[in-house]
């Protein structure tokens, strides 16, 4: 390959290269002026001549005097597969020890970590991005699959667009990204890929591919694999990283091209996540993909989070039941077709919890979502929100911790990680996790709220008054708003916030009204506030159970019966 011919040629420069040949194959031309040491017969052994003759030209290399070896200990033998990929080749006898040393491995139970980064699209448009960000996702998900690798999650990932690769990966703090590039014209493309080492971006590995677009499914999986046995021989040994890459096809996927199509622009507009309108949009490319092959799982499974989305966005309650139970039944069908496939069970824990706040039966699924993507950003984020909710505050802190060494540069995830804290009544780190997210994304929504409540709670109403006005979403800020002026003393602007929240959003904002009325000491109508959003399937009752602004109610008679459903 390129790089590898890159890199003899350096060595050949420098007058440093000791060309070996693995399988007896001539070296490339070029480099056949230098006698080359056959090292096919080779066992491993470093007292064995093989060996010998390679410490010889070595130490010939760098020292006047030819020295014999002193014997040494047998070292395990190292796949000439992971040694030197892609066949014989010459190698820079300057890099080999390093390289000897790196594959032989620790067994200790260790993980190497590693960042996909988006790749470029290099097709006529810029419609075609979609296609090359979604092949990167899709490698990131098999990848994410071994438990050998620690995979930098999406969103921290894509913060590398416009800017440094290694510089990110620095951020990022893993060892190792893969990047590539996409080229699609019609039923072709041409996949680019290469695996650098982010301290000193030395390529260890590179390869491209011309196929027909069918083949797209087989060239993933091959980049998967490789570059998972490339890495996981570094700290597991030659053995080990073969198992590791049996199970690196995706689950729940598909062969039919119309369907990927589908999938991945369903996909990109997921991700966009701009409000209610992208999310029916991408609902209908999901069922374009389902529409194309009613046997893709992964495919029920987005539809059935993005019927959840739309739920949320949405504040007719008969609409919000109607799309609940359909997303129940779209998340029990991608189960059915592949009950291996984390983002089902996720989406129906999902849908039971949010949709029916059916805690109980949720909680399985989120379980088995962390058995099956133990390494997935996404599947730990939701898994600690969650747990937050009820009496697991330990195990939230433990997943939302995991989370944050997956995605530092995600402002989503700390904001996550800023609701965790305040579940736990830590109000302090509530604020400074919650800041970080806003440092990341000014403009994300709710985040000034959860400062705001932090600051309430410790008596800061000044503070809190202003975060609450700075908040984007209207629902959190008048609650913020009612509470605070009213903690001031200033009852009428308190009232007029009230009022606008209950004109405004009416059913849909119940949970909110309660919290308001417990803090202002109206404990009978805060209850029967309370009373009607669980009735009605109202979400926000998920905070309840840990809801410090709901403390006032806590000994009030039926509290804990109303809230009984809602703990495992």
């Amino acid at each position: 390959s390129h790089w590898v011919r890159d890199e003899a040629q350096s060595g050949r420069e420098r007058g440093c290269l000791v060309p070996l040949t693995i399988d007896g194959t001539q070296p490339p031309l070029g480099f056949r002026q230098f006698q080359t040491i056959d090292v096919s017969a080779w066992q491993g052994g470093a007292d064995a001549p093989e060996a010998v003759r390679i410490v010889a030209a070595v130490t010939g290399q760098n020292t006047s005097t030819v020295r014999t070896p002193p014997p040494a200990k047998k070292l395990a033998r190292v796949s000439r597969r992971t040694w030197l990929a892609g066949g014989a080749v010459a190698c820079a006898a300057a890099g080999t020890g390093a390289w000897y040393s790196g594959l032989l491995g620790s067994g200790d139970g260790s993980t190497i970590s590693m960042a996909v980064l988006p790749f470029a699209s290099l097709s006529a448009g810029e419609e075609q991005q979609w296609f090359s960000n979604g092949l990167s996702n899709e490698l990131r998900a098999a990848l994410t699959r071994n438990p050998r690798l620690r995979v930098s999650a999406p969103a921290s990932s894509s913060v590398s667009e416009g800017g440094d690769d290694l510089e990110i990966a620095r951020k990022l703090g893993v060892g190792h990204i893969l990047r590539g590039s996409v080229q699609r014209a019609g039923q072709t493309v041409r996949i680019s890929a290469e695996l650098l080492k982010s301290k000193d971006g030395v390529v260890r590995w590179a390869e491209s591919y011309d196929r027909d677009l069918t083949d797209v499914f087989a060239v993933q999986t091959e980049i998967a694999q490789t570059v998972a046995l490339a890495l996981v021989a570094e700290i597991a040994g030659d053995s080990e990283a073969s198992r590791s890459v049996q199970d690196q096809r995706l689950v729940g996927g598909t062969e039919n091209v119309a369907a990927y199509d589908a999938y991945l622009r369903g996909r990109a507009l997921y991700e966009l996540s701009s409000g209610e309108a992208s999310d029916r949009a991408a609902l209908a490319q999901f069922d374009a993909a389902i529409a194309a092959d009613a046997r893709y799982a992964a495919a029920h499974a987005m539809r059935s989070t993005m019927l959840a989305s739309v739920a949320n966005s949405t504040s007719q309650p008969v609409e919000v039941r109607s799309l609940y139970a359909q997303a129940i039944t779209a998340a029990q069908e991608a189960i059915r077709l592949e009950p291996k496939l984390a983002q089902a069970h996720l989406a129906l824990g999902f849908a039971r919890n949010n949709g029916q706040l059916d805690r109980k039966s949720a909680f399985p699924h989120y379980q088995r979502a962390r058995e099956l993507a133990p390494g997935d950003a996404d599947v730990l984020r939701a898994a600690a929100v969650f747990h937050a909710y009820g009496a697991e505050q330990q195990l939230a802190g433990q997943l939302i911790e995991q989370v944050l060494k997956l995605d530092p540069l995600n402002a989503r995830a700390f904001r996550t990680a800023g609701f965790v804290a305040y579940f736990q009544r830590d109000n302090v780190l509530t604020v400074q996790r919650m800041e970080r997210a806003l440092a990341l994304n000014p403009e994300l929504a709710s985040a000034h709220y959860a400062i705001g409540t932090a600051r309430y709670l410790q008596g800061s109403f000044a503070a809190a008054l202003a975060s609450f006005q700075a908040e984007s979403v209207p629902l959190f800020k008048l609650t913020g708003v009612a509470l605070t002026e009213q903690a001031k003393g200033r009852s009428a602007p308190a009232r007029a916030a009230f009022d606008q929240l209950v004109s405004q959003y009416g059913a849909a904002a119940l949970y909110q009204q309660a919290q308001v009325l417990a803090q202002w000491g109206q404990s009978d109508e805060a209850m029967a506030a309370l009373t009607k959003a669980v009735a009605g399937f109202d979400p926000g009752t998920l905070f309840a159970p840990n809801d410090p602004l709901l403390d006032p109610l806590r000994t009030a008679p039926g509290f804990a019966r109303l809230l009984s459903g809602l703990s495992a």
